[in-house]
């Protein structure tokens, strides 16, 4: 994945400082413009900062990874800039060059590549719970390090002051590597949903013969489990490279995640699930590239049907969210599962486990499996997965489809 780096070439995260807004009158009759005493923070965002906008910083180092091959393994200069017209918006800039003889001062002359806006959800809901409002506030973004959370006067590197002046500075992201397979031609295949998502941003190939016994593994499962029934989790392993130019996630085996806690609602993981995935990746050359659990629309209703009337969702059972970016859905259950035609959607403890589990690369794979669907399969051959699993995948701070191509051969 790509680094994030400090002035002084050091790995680093990023912090939110907010301030009290103050307004103060220039000279020759300008404008108000607004300013803040940084010497007095109001709040320091400590709710995974990473997560605001280091990975933003990720994501924006594998796109250009994606698009320029040639700045692989670059150090690239990246513009983090605040825009007072659109209150705590972060704006991300990389500069490129062309030419092949690519240099730092190459870059900085160059014309923008990538302008993308900085998901702002989770700063302005940790705001609202401190009882502060946003449009009254100031901040600064500054590096910090990665294991260490410094008290202000402890911090160093480059600031951004949220005045009304456009005000840029530079972090260093270490654009990613991704060396070619050695199998680079692209095996037969057919496509995965097609017309939910294109595979623009990473190519992922699954055998044919993986999902298919992975249909067959939870019908049967379902039928020994009966109304004891719960959801199961597996992990996706494969490998990160590049086929024919493309970068591409091939997804090799799908293993059983072992100690882990589960009910027709959710599946939590033990201190052994990793240790044991870890193990067996190894043991294999794999790398973990995703996870994979089960949803069923039929026991889930059959739970709401057993609530009171009116009754909010229990906390063990999470309501699908509104859209795939995360949103959420209404607290009554029975209506969050209304207008669901199958399990392929993700809650908001999805989205949630995504994030904190370490699926928030943009490599990562979050794909869900149909329980209800996999039993109408049974033993049968499945010519259609389109109803049985979907897949979801990071890009700029939201949870999109994957197109997926299913291998048949491999």
């Amino acid at each position: 994945m790509a680094q994030l780096r400090d002035h002084d070439g050091r790995p680093c995260s990023l912090e939110v400082v907010l301030y009290e807004k103050a307004a103060s009158t220039q000279a020759g009759g300008d404008a108000d413009r607004a300013t803040a005493d940084l010497s007095r923070p109001v709040a320091r965002v400590v709710v995974r900062p990473e997560v605001i906008c280091r990975d933003h910083l990720q994501d924006l180092g594998y796109a250009v990874a994606r698009d320029c091959p040639d700045l692989e393994g670059a150090d690239l200069p990246v513009g983090v800039e605040y825009f007072d017209k659109h209150p705590l918006i972060l704006m991300l800039i990389a500069k490129k060059s062309c030419s092949p003889t690519w240099d730092q001062a190459d870059l900085a002359a160059g014309a923008p590549m990538h302008i993308e806006t900085l998901d702002r959800g989770p700063l302005v809901k940790f705001m609202r719970k401190k009882g502060l409002d946003p449009k009254n506030l100031l901040f600064i973004v500054q590096p910090v390090a990665v294991s260490d959370a410094p008290a202000p006067q402890q911090s160093s590197g480059f600031e951004i002051s949220g005045t009304s002046d456009e005000q840029r500075e530079w972090v260093t992201l270490r654009v990613p590597s991704y060396a070619p397979f050695a199998d680079a031609a692209v095996q037969p295949h057919t496509e995965l949903s097609p017309s939910h998502a294109g595979d623009h941003w990473i190519r992922v190939c699954v055998p044919r013969e993986l999902l298919e016994k992975l249909a067959h593994d939870e019908a049967a499962y379902a039928a020994r489990a009966g109304d004891a029934w719960a959801e199961r989790a597996w992990f996706l392993a494969g490998n990160l490279g590049r086929q024919n130019g493309r970068i591409t996630a091939r997804v090799r085996a799908i293993c059983p995640a072992v100690d882990a806690h589960a009910t027709v609602a959710d599946v939590v993981f033990g201190p052994q699930t990793w240790v044991r995935a870890r193990q067996e990746m190894d043991a294999r050359g794999l790398d973990l590239l995703g996870w994979v659990h089960t949803h069923s629309i039929e026991r889930l209703r059959k739970v709401a049907r057993r609530q009171p009337a009116g009754a909010a969702a229990t906390a063990a059972i999470s309501t699908p969210a509104a859209d795939a970016n995360g949103a959420t859905a209404p607290s009554d259950l029975h209506a969050a599962l209304a207008d669901l035609k199958s399990g392929l959607f993700l809650s908001q403890t999805d989205v949630d486990s995504a994030q904190r589990l370490g699926f928030r690369s943009p490599t990562s794979l979050t794909a869900v499996l149909d329980a209800d669907a996999c039993a109408t399969v049974g033993e049968s051959r499945v010519d259609e997965f389109g109803n049985i699993i979907g897949f979801w995948g990071w890009a700029y701070g939201f949870l999109a489809r994957r197109s997926v191509q299913l291998i048949t051969g491999e």
